[in-house]
C-alpha cells in the first residue's frame, strides 16, 4: 500500500486543521472580549488605561499586583512602582 501524497486524504485532514485553528481563533476572541468587559467595570483599571501606554493586559496586571501589595498612601505606591515601570536607562 503506497502512502497518501496529496491524495485523498489530504484534503479532510487539512480541512480539520482549518477548523481547529478557526475553534481556536473563536475562543480566543470570546475570551478577550470578556476581559475587556470584566476591565472596563473596573475604575482602577480604567484610569491606568488612560494612562499613555498602557493596554488593558497592561492595566488588569498592574491593578493586581497593585490590589495585592495593599499601599497606605500614594507615595509607597510609586516607590513600589518605580523600579518595576520606570524606563531604563542605559549610560
Amino acid at each position: 500500500m503506497a502512502p497518501l501524497i496529496n491524495g485523498e486524504l489530504d484534503r479532510p485532514i487539512l480541512e480539520n486543521h482549518i477548523e481547529h485553528i478557526e475553534s481556536i481563533n473563536s475562543q480566543i476572541k470570546k475570551t478577550d472580549e470578556a476581559i475587556r468587559e470584566r476591565a472596563s467595570r473596573d475604575e482602577d483599571v480604567r484610569l491606568l488605561l488612560s494612562l499613555t501606554g498602557i493596554d488593558v493586559y497592561t492595566a488588569l496586571l498592574m491593578r493586581s499586583e497593585i490590589g495585592q501589595q495593599g499601599f497606605p498612601d500614594y507615595k509607597r505606591l510609586v516607590g513600589w512602582a518605580r523600579p518595576i515601570y520606570a524606563p531604563v536607562r542605559l549610560s
